[in-house]
């Protein structure tokens, strides 16, 4: 009975080994941009909220855009730092950039999602297509330009850009390879139109004006923590095509440094992610933890079927190595995800653990209440 699971464990590793491998080969880079001048209105829409450190850099990077002018739309959310004074000096010297300033959340609202509401609602018809961004993502000159040439080129309503992360450390990049799995897979399913497919990212969000109008907008994802993830959603449920890129050489963000930083960042997305169900929970740790132990120990526990399945959970180095390549890292960090997995694992309880301990999600210094 042992042989049969362990087999059962050895075949599901290398099924997901086979799907990862695919997905990572499949998922195209951001083709390089023609020098022709492009013609449609584009709004760069920045929530912002103690963000001093980047902003700047980010707002130039923007309004340095080849082939075409991006406006800007930043809007400081209730900075306790410098971020207000920074978009007031920028906003001064840059007619094309706009700073709107909030001071007080609405009841219902999330604080990112309720600034690019206010941010959206302030350009109305004048963008033919909305870029939201994180205030820390640093675009390459001709990032937007490359977007709006992959939307044409797929007929797309929305394309999210895999980015590139700064300052990366050994622990970090695990963690990240370890995570492109899972996204990747979604990035895969958008990319072939599946069904119930749907995704978004936080770094670049293009989003076409009047598609963006028609899914409901943000006032429609008021309360949705994963508010980048479930634009996507809005826009496939209202017929809207989705293309995801990578592109990191487009776009670089600051996300996972360390195993550290992990818990942190992913604190109040995991449990999120699973709509708060703790039966879900259970079941994805239960099952990854026991499958994970099985491959671990497997040439103790039988015999060439404990080998397939140690073999199998090791064969994911194969698309974590890609993926590694892909980011400009070592083949060699491909070997620390069978390693890590469990701590990715971890963080799903951690985020669930916090969760549930302080009745909502912590973010950016306001607690929401799960409700």
């Amino acid at each position: 009975m042992v042989d049969v699971v362990v087999l059962v464990v050895a075949a599901l590793w290398f099924v997901s080994t086979l799907a990862g491998i695919r997905r990572v080969a499949v998922l195209p880079d951001l083709a390089a941009a023609t020098d022709a001048a492009r013609t449609e209105r584009v709004v760069a829409i920045v929530p912002a909220r103690d963000e001093a450190a980047r902003i700047e850099g980010t707002l130039q990077r923007l309004r340095s855009q080849r082939h075409l002018d991006v406006r800007v739309v930043a809007v400081d959310d209730r900075s306790t730092d410098e971020t207000a004074e920074i978009l007031e000096r920028i906003s001064a010297d840059d007619d094309y950039v706009s700073v709107i300033h909030v001071t007080d959340l609405p009841d219902g609202w999330l604080g990112k999602n309720h600034a690019c509401h206010v941010a959206a609602e302030s350009v109305g018809d004048g963008a033919d297509w909305l870029l939201f961004a994180d205030a820390d993502a640093w675009m390459s000159r001709d990032a937007v330009a490359r977007a709006l040439q992959h939307a044409d080129a797929t007929e797309a309503d929305h394309v999210c850009l895999v980015p590139g992360l700064t300052e990366t450390r050994a622990g970090g990049r695990g963690i990240v390879l370890t995570m492109c799995l899972g996204f990747f897979a979604q990035a895969a399913w958008v990319n072939a139109d599946r069904k119930r497919a749907y995704l978004g990212v936080g770094a670049f969000n293009l989003v076409r004006a009047s598609a963006y109008r028609d899914a409901g907008g943000h006032d429609a994802l008021r309360g949705e923590v994963l508010d980048d993830l479930r634009l996507g959603k809005a826009l496939r449920n209202a017929g809207f095509r989705t293309r995801a890129c990578f592109g990191a050489d487009a776009v670089e963000c600051e996300w996972i440094t360390t195993i550290r930083s992990f818990f942190v960042l992913t604190e109040k997305n995991y449990f999120a992610a699973l709509d708060f169900s703790v039966v879900r929970l259970v079941l994805i740790v239960g099952l990854t933890v026991a499958a994970w132990t099985l491959a671990t120990i497997g040439p103790l526990l039988s015999g060439w079927q404990g080998w397939c399945a140690f073999a199998g959970l090791w064969g994911h180095a194969i698309p974590s190595a890609m993926t590694a390549r892909r980011y400009g890292w070592s083949a060699g960090y491909g070997l620390l995800v069978p390693i890590v997995l469990p701590i990715v694992t971890a963080g799903m309880v951690w985020s669930a653990v916090q969760t549930l301990r302080r009745g909502g999600v912590r973010w950016r210094g306001t607690t929401y209440p799960r409700a």
